[in-house]
């Protein structure tokens, strides 16, 4: 079993990857941060690490990205998430400042709009990866007309987002590998539809909460991205015969999630576990359906299996039995 790495003055958060770096700071106050390190420079606002990225505070506000963008230069990676005072001005001023920015993470910024997305999109055309909370479909459509190299998406609790704006998306950036439109209500089958046909290339897809998702979408997904390896289904409308076509499509899948999944029964799990042997995290938290002998051949079949999460699964396998 691999040792979990242990971030210390050694190390540093630079030893992680861009992507890793803020979602690790973002948890952290800043004075945490610092603790940690291994960084470039380190200012009372932001800390930057190597040339590229910069992480600020969840303490950081439109000021503090104002008075600090003059002073970089280079940046491609750009972490603002739990920021709750940046506003969409402070976005702004980034993205003139830094029109080569790949990666910008606006997770949890209750304050950023449409506006600060769209002046990201216009400044920004090669980003890669972008993550925000707070837009809608005008947001997305202006990410999706102006930067069509996109590889990651992250829209979770994006609630206005609808299937209109997936679907430009989809048909925008036909590169996308990962979509995360957890907690997005109004989208259903026909933007996952769309996401499907559109971008072949999907490896993690997303769908947590999305309740009006249903098998439709799921087999989409199985006939048209060959590649997937992770899918997250928590909430949604699918049945054993959603789960079973992502099993037949893709022995490779790693990551499972079918939280309060109540229709998923024995049957869906067991075609998991004969078809994906290399199954490394699955969550069958809630599905009351799902007894013993489904989590009897995941055991038996899936010898790499790391996490599986079974909240509440005792009581449906006394009720079973």
């Amino acid at each position: 079993m691999s040792r979990p790495r242990v971030l210390t003055p050694a190390t540093g958060l630079n030893s992680l990857p861009e992507v890793a770096i803020g979602q690790v700071s973002s948890f952290l106050q800043f004075k945490e941060v610092v603790k940690l390190l291994g960084v470039s420079k380190i200012t009372q606002e932001a800390v930057y690490f190597g040339e590229t990225v910069l992480v600020f505070p969840r303490e950081a506000t439109d000021a503090a990205v104002i008075t600090m963008v003059p002073k970089f230069h280079n940046l491609k990676s750009v972490s603002l998430a739990a920021c709750h005072e940046v506003t969409d001005a402070g976005v702004q001023a980034l993205a003139e400042k830094f029109p080569g920015l790949e990666s910008v993470d606006l997770r949890y910024c209750p304050k950023v709009t449409d506006a600060g997305v769209k002046a990201l999109a216009e400044n920004c055309p090669g980003l890669k990866s972008v993550a925000c909370s707070k837009v809608t479909d005008a947001g997305v459509k202006a990410l999706a007309e102006n930067c069509p190299g996109l590889k990651s998406v992250d829209l979770a609790l994006c609630s206005e987002v609808t299937d209109a704006g997936v679907k430009v998306l989809a048909e925008k950036c036909p590169g996308l590998e990962s979509v995360d439109l957890g907690y997005c209500p109004k989208v259903t089958d026909a933007g996952v539809k769309a996401l499907a046909e559109k971008c072949p290339g999907l490896k993690s897809v997303s769908l947590a909460n999305c309740r009006e998702v249903t098998d439709v979408g799921v087999q989409a997904l199985a006939e048209k991205c060959p590649g997937l390896e992770s899918v997250d289904l928590a909430y949604c409308k699918v049945t054993d015969t959603g789960v079973q076509a992502l099993a037949e499509k893709y022995p490779g899948l790693k990551s499972v999630h079918l939280y309060r999944c109540s229709k998923v029964t024995d049957a869906g799990v067991k075609a998991l576990a004969e078809k994906c042997p290399g199954l490394e995290s699955v969550d069958l938290a809630y599905c009351s359906k799902v007894t013993d002998a489904g989590v009897n051949a995941l055991a038996e079949k899936c010898p790499g299996l790391k996490l599986l999460k079974l909240a509440d699964w005792r009581r449906s396998t006394r009720a079973s039995s």
